[in-house]
């Protein structure tokens, strides 16, 4: 514990000295007032019996670096520090103040891994908790968080490039006064069902049954919606035929769709085909005709539309 910042104030223009204790590898990173050289790297040693992994320093200054009455921050961009403060003399007594803000441990838990469907979104159960109560999402792939990333519950919706690497890992740090703390989450993707209504038709008015093509993988089956006519022998199968109505087929179009069925932890997945109902053929012979006894010959005048022959 401690602090990332404290505040000081110097009451006289006695002796003024600060005792500052931090974990090694941050002695070099000390601010009094914006100024580094006023606590040097150099003014650490080792804490005896630590074996080197908290250092003190022991640091006196005169009133032109601290002046008498005037607030004094101390700040340290990579750690968190303990800080006492000596001020006086014989005459006048002497003050201690230790000026640490200490708080709890932080305990940060971004939940279980999970195994989320490609078409799904990832709902998140992250805590902070102890010296801190927010925190901040984080991903190393390219999805997005739901609301934002500052809610602890959101939800993660994985973008293209996260579902073809098959796993995303997110981070999820503590956000306060005091340096994060952090904990992790594994994300694994499973492949979507996919549907496959079959290529668009077109059929002829009078002969106007539909056979269809669907297939699905992934997914355990399908079932076919749409029309308002009957699907043989049901609905449910993939290459079922279908006979539409007399008011699909005098409209002239129609769409089909088949929607993925046993879809495990997967949310269904749907394609769609369109029917064209083309005009039937129609075949005139002629008018009737009388020929005379002897000259028999009859000229035909047959007449034929959508088909290529009579």
């Amino acid at each position: 514990a401690g602090s990332s910042q404290v505040n000081v104030v110097r009451s006289t223009a006695e002796f003024f000295g600060l005792n500052i204790i931090v974990q090694a590898g941050n002695e070099g990173n000390f601010q009094l007032n914006g100024n580094p050289a006023l606590i040097p790297a150099a003014a650490f040693a080792p804490v005896p019996n630590t074996g080197g992994v908290w250092l003190a320093a022991q640091i006196n200054y005169n009133t032109v670096d601290v002046p008498v009455g005037t607030n004094n921050l101390i700040t340290n961009s990579t750690d968190v520090f303990s800080v006492g403060l000596i001020n006086g003399g014989a005459s006048t007594g002497t003050r201690f103040g230790y000026f640490s803000e200490f708080s709890g441990k932080i305990f940060v838990n971004a939940g279980t891994d999970l195994i989320v469907c490609a078409n799904d979104t990832a709902q998140l159960t992250g805590s902070v908790t102890g010296g801190a109560t927010t925190g901040i999402w984080t991903s190393n792939g390219s999805g997005t968080f739901v609301p934002n990333n500052t809610v602890l519950n959101a939800q993660y919706v994985p973008s293209n490039g996260d579902i073809l690497a098959g796993n995303v890992t997110l981070t999820l740090a503590s956000t306060s006064i005091c340096f994060p703390e952090t904990d992790q989450v594994n994300i694994t993707f499973t492949p979507a069902p996919t549907a496959n209504a079959g290529v668009d038709q077109t059929v002829c008015g009078n002969n106007p049954t539909v056979s269809l093509n669907g297939s699905v993988t992934i997914a355990t089956g399908g079932v076919w919606s749409g029309g308002a006519g009957t699907f043989a022998p049901n609905a449910a199968v993939l290459n079922a035929t279908y006979t539409p109505t007399a008011g699909e087929i005098s409209g002239g179009l129609l769409t089909l769709y088949l929607t993925t069925t046993g879809n495990g932890t997967c949310y269904p997945e749907v394609d769609s085909m369109v029917v064209t109902f083309g005009p039937a053929p129609t075949a005139n012979a002629g008018i009737n005709q009388s020929v005379c006894e002897n000259n028999p010959n009859v000229t035909l005048a047959g007449l034929v539309t959508v088909a290529t022959g009579g």
